[in-house]
């Protein structure tokens, strides 16, 4: 579900369709592809990638690129200016959101994880690749980026994967996609991947770092927090999902921390705040972890004493030494070095810069979509709001409807940006849904009720 209020308002765009108007992008000049679509618009810029079921657009609307994802079945022509090259889809272009109902439906996800090519710098010592994940779950993070990395740093047969991590968490669904693909490379390559806690992990973000075969912390740093939430539209506030849902996101992220080897009791208490755990110790320092449901567990006298973890009603938060003490992380290092050290790496060298290349530029391709979508969405309140002045005005000259009718044509292309840029990253609208306020649902209604007396 795209929760951003502001795309309810895309409902207005038929408004301006009503008027007969047609939607055909200004192009950059002749030696351009034209992108025809069954609904009667036309894009022009240049076709990027195309496989047997999406074509990738770069398309030039009012001087703005902006990258679309649009199915052969919604396509009525393409016009190419070079021959066709097809590719291989790895995963679906788009990622559903939060609390998209099948998601524990689906069959999990395939990545092509053929070593790429490495581009490697100084090849003095063994080799390891660092390849940070900043951001955002499916928006800063996804899994397209994220294994297209990974074959590359296969290429240079790395001892080990390391993968820096600072994010307050993000998408289930394109978590799913990440357990998968980390499930793929355990499988397939068996190089350990090496999770390092840079300040926070907060929900999916924790789930992922538990999920790697070694976990670190960074002084400082936490890790938690990862119960699943979605957009409550008529109430305006975040909920919990239902139990339906929930259960089946408890039950793979529980699997993926225990196939890295972890108490997955840890993960359910991050996840749900009905689960209260203790932990004890023995002589040897093994530590264990107990749930606690209304009342000690059967058998917890002979365990010995126990130390409070958390409680019910409360999700679990690990700061850095909390997390080495119950045994989720392996240490608490000051950075990327002290992660070398203990693999015993520091005469070593980062054998895939490219891959890290690969992160950044996608990193930075979020960023720049952030900043336009805030642009357009800023830019669609100021013109509902003229519109709305307008409307309330006593009478309309000829005058006042040309200004209108350019009014709401304006408003139906950053509209048509706004959707289209949510869709390629869905969580861009639940980001900026408390930074605005949007008029109300029946805008449709009453700008209809102006052109009829425009007219």
């Amino acid at each position: 579900m795209i929760a951003c209020r502001v795309l309810a308002l895309v409902c207005a765009t038929c408004v301006a369709w009503a008027l007969g108007t047609s939607t055909v992008v200004a192009g950059a000049g002749a030696d351009v592809d034209r992108l025809h679509l069954r609904d009667g618009r036309t894009f022009e810029g240049e076709i990027l990638t195309e496989d047997t079921q999406y074509v990738r657009f770069n398309a030039h609307i009012d001087g703005v690129e902006v990258r679309l994802t649009v199915s052969h079945d919604d396509i009525r022509n393409l016009e190419r200016t070079r021959p066709a090259t097809l590719t291989t889809p790895a995963t679906s272009p788009t990622t559903p959101a939060i609390d998209d109902r099948d998601a524990d439906a689906d069959a999990p996800a395939t990545f092509d994880l053929t070593p790429g090519d490495a581009v490697a710098g100084d090849m003095t010592g063994p080799a390891y690749s660092v390849l940070p994940l900043r951001g955002d779950i499916g928006l800063g993070v996804q899994a397209r980026g994220f294994a297209e990395a990974l074959a590359i740093a296969r290429a240079a047969r790395p001892q080990v994967v390391i993968l820096p991590i600072t994010s307050d968490g993000g998408m289930v669904r394109e978590l799913d996609a990440l357990l998968a693909l980390i499930a793929q490379w355990r499988r397939e390559t068996g190089i350990p991947l090496v999770a390092l806690v840079e300040e926070r992990a907060y929900s999916a973000a924790a789930i992922l770092a538990a999920a790697c075969d070694h976990v670190y912390m960074t002084p400082g740093s936490v890790i938690g927090s990862a119960m699943a939430i979605e957009a409550d539209e008529q109430k305006q506030q975040w909920r919990a999902v239902d139990e339906k849902f929930a259960s089946a996101y408890r039950a793979r992220s529980r699997a993926a921390a225990e196939q890295a080897g972890r108490d997955g009791r840890l993960i359910e208490a991050m996840i749900d705040p009905a689960v209260a755990l203790t932990y004890s110790a023995d002589e040897q320092g093994r530590v264990e972890i107990h749930r606690v449901d209304g009342g000690a567990e059967p058998g917890a006298e002979a365990r010995g004493p126990q130390e409070f973890l958390v409680g019910a009603d409360r999700l679990l938060t690990l700061t850095a030494d909390e997390a080495v003490r119950v045994g989720l992380a392996e240490a608490v290092v000051d950075d990327l070095a002290g992660v070398l050290a203990r693999h015993e790496l520091t005469a070593g060298h980062d054998a895939s810069p490219r891959a890290r290349q690969v992160l950044e530029s996608q990193h930075q391709e979020v960023v720049r979509s952030m900043q336009h979508y805030e642009r357009l969405t800023a830019e669609v309140v100021n013109q509902v709001e003229l519109l709305e002045r307008q409307v309330a005005g006593e009478r309309a000259g000829t005058s006042m409807r040309a200004q209108y009718l350019r009014g709401l044509n304006r408003l139906q292309r950053s509209l048509e940006q706004v959707d289209r840029l949510a869709r390629r990253y869905p969580w861009i609208a639940t980001r900026v849904e408390h930074e605005y306020e949007v008029p109300p649902a029946d805008i449709a209604e009453q700008t209809q009720q102006a052109i009829d007396r425009l007219r």
